[in-house]
């Protein structure tokens, strides 16, 4: 771009609106998707809209899940203004992608003082591809609220940094605690924000010989923060480890972890230069990666690490850049598995910023050094503007509902029963139930055991009139979980039906047991459970 031509600032908010609308604008018309969208929108409370008692439910549960806090509440509030109509669901993930790049191209711009730099990189954070993901998912709320957030933490410091004035160290401290309200992993912002020091504001000067009096007084001023990131660190980590959602050592061993971290990372540089096969998600490996793929991400990190590091004098932003990347994605590039996917593109919303920063400000700097014409640079731009955003435009067009959405998944990952089984899951709620079936039983090529694509080829068969197939499916699931309640529940009516009268007892007081010792004698289930062990008794003529 041509740095002489002048733009003003509302031109560039005008275009980085349009270009959002123009790709995203699609999402007003889609569908929820069955993966955590049921979850957050029809949750008890959620489905009652913003009231006392679900904000007395969110602030209970604060101990032991505050990662989804704001999240529980902007849900509640979609319920309030929407109900449960999609699309105000997704107008609302809209309006805050929106919201958040022109936070993030007026903080940029403030901060650096160089309007085309900064309008090339909110257009790019706008438009990417890993973007979509976050924009046409609603459960991803909170990576929307938590950039939000993040991002006035950022413009709190670089107020405070001017005018030293305490009223904005306690916006700051605010807004970080809301960021990590809205999402635990941005607990790396006191770190983002001394990389922030160092450019582009410019706070932290590295002389020779080294002068530590003048870096003291930087990181002490972050000490506050990092105590507040430390605290909700290890709040989150004994909270996933509660509702049972992190990855036990046993089962993914340490060492298998570590060595997949640098091959993660260049997954996802993968992803931001070449954003294809993009997947809503990717299958958690539970092997070693191969040799090679190790050594040689290794190799490439500490190359790119130490290539930044000699530059950090003359090209600042391409060591606040690398580290930034680097840096944001340790809370999810595989040290700690919560879930059970190996990447995902919405773990890059943030992370991706100082990407762009080394990409946009290196390539002005060597356009400048090589005397590259304006016109071309402007006409490159346009061309990668172009590009992204037909990328974008069509990978949001996955998100549609659940079938485009596991579909496009399961034929652009390999061997994902969880893609398969949500697939199956999706066609069953059509009533393609033939159709679904096959993908259930992919699903169970894949992973024998998985419990719910047993439960799910089950109720197909139970809806075709196919008692036995649903039976094998049951007895399937008591391999693995011995004492699933529903599972024999179901079985003592389906062996009543086929006429196995010993089996359906057998199962149906097991039934009864587990209810009550699981849900008390009073329960509907365990009462209807009662009365079946009863009709079975006397139709059987079985004496207990």
């Amino acid at each position: 771009m041509d740095q002489a031509t002048p733009i003003t600032k509302s031109r560039v908010l005008i275009l980085l609106g349009l270009l959002i609308v123009v790709i995203f604008g699609q999402v007003i018309s889609f569908e929820f998707v069955n993966i955590d969208d049921p979850v957050y929108v029809n949750n008890y409370m959620v489905v009652k809209g913003l009231t006392w008692e679900g904000l007395s439910w969110v602030l209970a549960s604060i101990h032991t899940n505050f990662s989804t806090t704001l999240n529980w509440i902007s849900h509640m509030l979609d319920v309030e203004l929407f109900g449960l109509n999609p699309a105000g669901h997704h107008l609302t993930n809209l309006l805050l992608h929106l919201l958040n790049t022109f936070l993030f191209f007026i903080i940029l711009d403030g901060i650096t003082g160089d309007r085309w730099k900064s309008a090339m990189v909110a257009v790019l954070f706008a438009i990417h591809p890993l973007r979509v993901e976050t924009v046409a998912w609603v459960a991803d709320r909170k990576d929307l609220l938590a950039m939000l957030f993040s991002l006035m933490t950022i413009g709190a410091y670089w107020k405070y940094t001017i005018q030293r004035r305490p009223v904005w160290y306690g916006g700051m401290a605010l807004c970080l605690v809301l960021a990590l309200l809205s999402k635990p992993v941005m607990v790396i912002l006191p770190f983002v924000l001394l990389l922030i020091d160092f450019w582009p504001l410019n706070r932290m000067q590295f002389s020779s010989p080294f002068q530590w009096a003048r870096i003291k007084p930087l990181l002490w001023e972050k000490v506050p923060l990092l105590g507040l990131s430390g605290l909700f660190s290890w709040i989150a980590y004994n909270g996933q480890a509660v509702h049972n959602v992190m990855v036990s050592g046993t089962a993914l061993p340490w060492f298998v972890r570590w060595l997949n971290v640098p091959v993660n990372y260049m997954r996802y540089l993968g992803k931001i230069f070449w954003p294809t096969d993009l997947a809503v998600f990717y299958p958690l490996s539970y092997q070693t990666p191969a040799t090679w793929k190790i050594v040689g991400s290794l190799i490439f990190l500490l190359a790119v690490t130490v290539w930044v590091l000699r530059r950090f004098r003359t090209a600042p932003y391409l060591c606040v850049g690398w580290l930034w990347f680097l840096g944001s994605l340790v809370p999810v590039v595989g040290f700690v598995k919560a879930g059970f996917q190996e990447i995902a593109d919405r773990y890059t919303y943030f992370p991706l910023i100082g990407i762009f920063f080394m990409g946009v400000w290196g390539l002005a700097s060597a356009a400048n050094r090589w005397n590259v014409p304006a016109k071309g640079i402007r006409f490159a731009s346009a061309v990668l503007v172009a590009v992204l955003m037909f990328v974008s435009w069509n990978q949001t067009r996955v998100w549609e509902n659940s079938v485009t959405l596991f579909q496009h998944t399961a034929d652009h990952t390999e061997r994902n029963d969880f893609a398969h089984n949500n697939l199956g899951f999706a066609l069953m709620r059509r009533g393609e139930m033939k159709e679904s079936i096959v993908h259930f039983k992919k699903t169970l090529e894949i992973n024998p055991h998985h419990v719910f694509a047993n439960l799910n080829l089950a109720k197909v068969y139970r809806e075709l009139d196919q008692p036995q197939d649903a039976i094998l499916a049951y007895n399937n699931i008591l391999k693995v979980e011995p004492a699933h309640v529903v599972v024999h529940f179901e079985l003592g009516k389906l062996y009543h039906q086929v006429g196995d009268g010993l089996h359906a007892i057998h199962h149906t007081r097991i039934a009864r047991t587990l209810l009550i010792q699981n849900y008390g004698p009073k329960f509907e289930k365990t009462h209807e459970a009662e009365q079946n062990l009863q009709y079975y008794y006397k139709a059987y003529k079985f004496t207990p």
